[in-house]
């Protein structure tokens, strides 16, 4: 009627799906990806703790989003952040003994930091609109993608763990998502071009062409370095490593490790450190439907 609307209400649940590695060698064969959380909810973000015993995502299964953790021998899950702010960009320092993440409780997204079960949380930094911290090897260093500060300040900045020292290391970069390699050195990020890898010494951008790539995490292999990314392909996402010389800040050939039905709606992914396994976040059924609404005055025809 004149007086009634009809609009689509839906909601987008994603899962979270885990491929574990077989046998080493040059075709390293992989499962089938296994449901690690299933339900009606939210769940990405994921992230290996270091020593591979959990996996750390987000999710809004309680209400609102939070940060949760999975125990990946019991399944057993966890929520580490409790409030009705949002709380996601999950990542463990090097050693596994601190959460780093980002949160809007105090009205704008900053990076907050808490012991690694979620308690004594506490903000570092108090800027514009501060997001995915990853800390250096050494653990002296939060590195983060900062927004929404104007042209001269947009881009990868570095900050101290207690919240000093706070410095822009490449300005104008606005994709972001950044994660630093396993040796501190280097930050793999989303750009224009085809330069996705950054030194963190001197901020310098190295070439390095990824193709279109939004989600990186890196592995040591038997002691070599290698970068994962989740890019596109033919058949839609796909999950691929490249082998990285860390001593030149070069890329190798990208491997295609998951891809087609298997990764196809990969959106974000965690690697364990040593390569094992994945763990992706993958859109679901989307649950779609048509609402009317009556009753509604003011609507023009």
């Amino acid at each position: 009627g004149k007086n009634s609307l009809i609009v689509g209400a839906g909601s987008t649940d994603q899962n979270l799906l885990e491929s574990r590695r077989g046998v080493a060698g040059p075709r390293m064969e992989w499962s089938d990806p296994e449901l690690a959380t299933e339900g009606p909810f939210r769940d990405r973000q994921p992230v290996y703790s270091p020593d591979g015993k959990w996996l750390l995502f987000t999710s809004n299964r309680s209400g609102n989003l939070d940060v949760w953790r999975r125990d990946r021998t019991t399944g057993e899950l966890r929520r580490l952040t409790d409030h009705e702010a949002d709380d996601w960009d999950p990542a463990l320092s090097p050693d596994g003994q601190r959460l780093l993440f980002s949160s809007n409780r105090t009205g704008k997204f900053q990076i907050w930091i808490a012991e690694a079960d979620g308690s004594s949380p506490r903000q570092v930094t108090d800027m514009e609109n501060a997001q995915n911290p990853t800390m250096t090897a050494d653990g002296a260093w939060i590195v983060f993608g900062l927004q929404e500060a104007g042209a001269d300040k947009d881009g990868i900045w570095k900050i101290r763990p207690d919240g000093s020292a706070a410095a822009l290391v490449a300005a104008g970069i606005t994709l972001l998502t950044p994660e630093v390699s396993p040796d501190g050195r280097y930050v793999a990020m989303q750009n224009t071009g085809k330069q996705h890898l950054l030194r963190v010494a001197d901020g310098v951008l190295l070439d390095g062409d990824l193709g279109g790539t939004f989600r990186y995490r890196w592995s040591v292999e038997a002691g070599r370095t290698y970068l994962w990314v989740i890019g596109t392909g033919a058949e839609g996402n796909e999950i691929r490593r490249c082998p990285f010389d860390a001593d030149n800040g070069r890329l190798g050939p990208a491997q295609v490790v998951l891809a087609g039905d298997a990764a196809g709606g990969a959106e974000t992914f965690g690697v364990a450190r040593d390569g094992s396994a994945i763990t992706f976040a993958s859109l679901a059924n989307r649950r779609g439907q048509l609402i009317r609404i009556d009753g509604l005055t003011g609507l023009e025809p």
